[in-house]
């Protein structure tokens, strides 16, 4: 096959052009992108749990809440790489001492002061935005198991919120529900856990990936 001036020419266009995609490529995997982290704000939001039993319903609210929030912002928008939370178990007050005592034993709050929820890995809930799937370990009264917990999440520079309600069961984390007033009171097994918590930003974004510079003579 005889090779003439005008493919070489058009040869060696589409190498130039090949060579320059990957070029932007490998700048673009190069570019190194903010990481975020936020603090849990204790002033704003509230968790609550609600369950219910034979005679009424309860709800209890926390207090002491602990957390923090990281994230990265590519082109596409925020993305979660890590979030911790804690609710310490002798701070959930319902108004009725009594029961407070009983939840804290049943939780085993002496023992294990803390229930913390850590997330694996975010996932969008739908293409539109606005709703995750947080999947991580949940430990409760010393037992630790995976959860999927559905949350509504916005974002901006300054501040990140988010809200739902989890369903958990008391005899998954080894709590047997309480039963009380010679069995006249009996507590159902499942609880539902109710949480609108903010995050502000406390510190500048920090640059991955990025190059030390070495100070001047």
């Amino acid at each position: 096959m005889r090779i003439t001036n005008k493919s070489r020419h058009t040869w060696s266009r589409a190498l130039r052009v090949a060579a320059v995609l990957a070029m932007v490529l490998l700048a673009a995997r190069a570019e190194p992108q903010a990481e975020r982290r936020m603090e849990l704000d204790p002033s704003r939001g509230s968790l609550w749990i609600q369950g219910d039993s034979t005679l009424h319903v309860f709800s209890s609210t926390a207090s002491g809440l602990q957390g923090w929030l990281q994230l990265r912002d590519p082109q596409t928008g925020p993305v979660i790489t890590a979030l911790e939370c804690t609710v310490p178990a002798g701070e959930l007050r319902s108004g009725d001492a009594k029961l407070d005592r009983n939840m804290r034993r049943h939780l085993g709050a002496e023992t294990f002061p803390l229930i913390s929820f850590k997330v694996a890995e975010a996932l969008p809930l739908s293409t539109s935005g606005g709703e995750l799937q947080l999947r991580g370990p949940m430990a409760i009264n010393g037992v630790e198991r995976e959860e999927l917990v559905n949350a509504k999440v916005s974002v901006s520079q300054e501040e990140a919120r988010f809200s739902g309600t989890q369903v958990l069961r008391m005899s998954d984390y080894g709590i047997k529900p309480p039963v009380m007033m010679l069995g006249a009171l009996k507590t159902k097994n499942e609880i539902q856990v109710h949480f609108d918590v903010f995050f502000h930003t406390l510190e500048p974004p920090v640059q991955l990936n990025s190059t030390r510079k070495e100070p001047s003579p």
